[in-house]
């Protein structure tokens, strides 16, 4: 009855004392915890619904928008938290800067979606042609989120931030309930649902984020819009964490193995998000909390305080996961699907060291680093790309479950050197300049 308070309270001791941190971190996880169920939720739904094959081609299709928004919007959101966080007065100019480069991005995008789906739906069935048709409101609705879920970061309201994250799978799987009850499993009918979720979260983060006042105690600092484009170009391929928002190993399955196969890969991945939703969870909140901090060791303290506990929260459910997988997977998918048990066991391994670069990389950007999180992601896909092709020739689906856990390590490895050596560099120059004016 007192446990769960008790372990609330043990967590809390262990999060970094900065103002507000604590209790948006707890909230954070909290939160988190929601989003993973439903995502099981929905996995499980859509799965079941759909079939392998078919659960393939949406996961396909929902990858294209959200590859061609993340990387058409430039790291301009990421960009936006930094300054919202660092200077709170500027909101309102920095927001101008803002809605003038989003408003000439949009319709480019939203062209460059409809050339991809008119090359990728060549030659495919009706009701595939139909659901891709459908999701060419993707883009603006994903750039909606973005952009309002990263000026709340900035602006560090925690609350309502958690609160709407979790708003699209609690629509989807209300949706796809719905859909079970009146018997609707057409591929068509679960793309609407995921469309409707998506446009209403993006609704829903852009008016929350607008409706922030800053302190007329702030300072107020003008950022230009040169500024947000050198801080998102330089940060731009470490903020999109290609690998997880565009899932480039579900793209090398579907292209270079069957649908079906990438159906069992998408199931292997169903229970192995805890790693990576702890290490974003804590990411949103530590990401703006360094950046907001004008001490340069007290950012780095902060900054590893989160990565060793994103760790000590992880390892634990990774364990108990590998243990109970083999029961796991047939019992909630059903038998067809017992192939995804050796990639999800993998996928755990992968995504624990996914998890820990991924929190690393986001107290780096905080500290004013985006670069290190570029070139660690650089390091990643070099791994990645050949270890894919490799992987898929030789072992299948399990081979590129192998190359995601052998790039992760890669992209990890390169983030903690630079970390060390970006401090020697700074301790040297403090020695010979005298001690940190910070």
């Amino acid at each position: 009855m007192h446990i769960a308070p008790r372990l609330l309270q043990k967590v809390a001791a262990l999060l970094p004392a900065v103002k507000g941190t604590r209790r948006a971190s707890i909230e954070s996880l909290a939160a988190g915890f929601v989003g993973q169920g439903s995502l099981i939720i929905t996995g499980v739904l859509l799965a079941r619904l759909l079939g392998p094959e078919q659960r393939g081609y949406l996961a396909l299709l929902l990858l294209w928008p959200a590859l061609i928004s993340r990387v058409g919007e430039l790291g301009l959101p990421n960009a936006a938290a930094y300054y919202i966080a660092r200077e709170p007065g500027s909101f309102h100019q920095i927001l101008g800067e803002v809605k003038r480069l989003a408003i000439r991005q949009a319709p480019l995008l939203v062209a460059c979606h409809a050339a991809v789906l008119t090359a990728y739906l060549i030659g495919k069935p009706s009701a595939v042609i139909s659901a891709g048709i459908l999701t060419i409101a993707n883009v603006p609705a994903s750039m909606a989120v973005d952009y309002g879920f990263s000026m709340l970061q900035g602006q560090r309201r925690f609350s309502t931030l958690n609160l709407l994250r979790n708003l699209n799978q609690a629509m989807v799987c209300l949706g796809l309930v719905i859909l079970v009850a009146l018997h609707r499993t057409s591929l068509v009918s679960a793309t609407v649902v995921v469309l409707v979720a998506l446009c209403a979260t993006g609704a829903a983060f852009l008016f929350a984020a607008l409706s922030y006042r800053p302190s007329r105690a702030a300072q107020v600092r003008a950022v230009s819009s040169g500024e947000l484009m050198r801080f998102g170009l330089h940060g731009l391929l470490g903020s999109l964490y290609p690998l997880e928002t565009f899932r480039i190993d579900q793209i090398a399955v579907g292209l270079l193995l069957s649908p079906a196969a990438l159906g069992l890969y998408v199931v292997g991945f169903a229970f192995t998000n805890i790693p990576l939703f702890i290490a974003s969870s804590l990411g949103f909140v530590a990401y703006p909390a360094i950046a907001a901090e004008t001490n340069r060791r007290q950012r780095r303290r902060i900054m590893w305080q989160f990565f060793w506990l994103v760790l000590g929260l992880s390892i634990v459910p990774v364990i108990v996961l590998e243990a109970a997988m083999g029961a796991l997977v047939p019992w909630f998918f059903g038998h067809q699907f017992e192939q995804s048990i050796t990639i999800a066991r993998i996928v755990l391994v992968g995504g624990l060291v996914l998890a820990a670069r991924r929190i690393l990389a986001e107290g780096l950007r905080g500290g004013g680093n985006p670069a290190a999180g570029t070139l660690a992601e650089a390091t990643l896909l070099a791994v990645l790309l050949p270890g894919l092709i490799v992987g898929s020739r030789y072992w299948g689906a399990d081979g590129v479950a192998w190359a995601v856990t052998c790039a992760g390590l890669a992209g990890l490895l390169v983030l903690v050197g630079l970390d060390f050596w970006v401090n020697a560099r700074t301790l040297d120059k403090g020695v010979a300049s005298g001690p940190d004016p910070s």
